[in-house]
């Protein structure tokens, strides 16, 4: 399984669902480098359809039967704010004309 982008998720339908109380969609989520299983229903309503779900934490045993081939890098570290560009006023206010 792809390890999704650092604040992002993946979910797909679940093709291979048991039951009716099982999710119709399964995902990961990432968190600031923490990954989360997601599983979602596709509901219908008064007001049109919706997802609803729970979360719960991919566990250190998962992480590596699932996302082997993505644990050896680490998520990413968020960019340092750019430095603030000063431009000095040493110019002439006079106009040659």
């Amino acid at each position: 399984m792809k390890r999704p982008d650092r604040n992002k998720f993946t979910m797909n339908q679940d093709m291979n669902r048991k039951s009716d109380t099982h999710p119709t969609h399964r995902g990961v989520l990432d968190v600031e480098g923490k990954l989360y299983w997601i599983g979602g229903w596709h509901n219908g309503g008064n007001y049109g359809t919706y997802f609803k779900g729970d979360v719960r934490e991919v566990t250190q045993d998962e992480i590596a039967k699932y996302f082997s081939n993505n644990t050896t890098q680490p998520a990413p570290s968020p960019r340092p704010a750019p430095k603030p560009i000063v431009v000095e006023d040493d110019f002439d206010d006079e106009l040659p004309f």
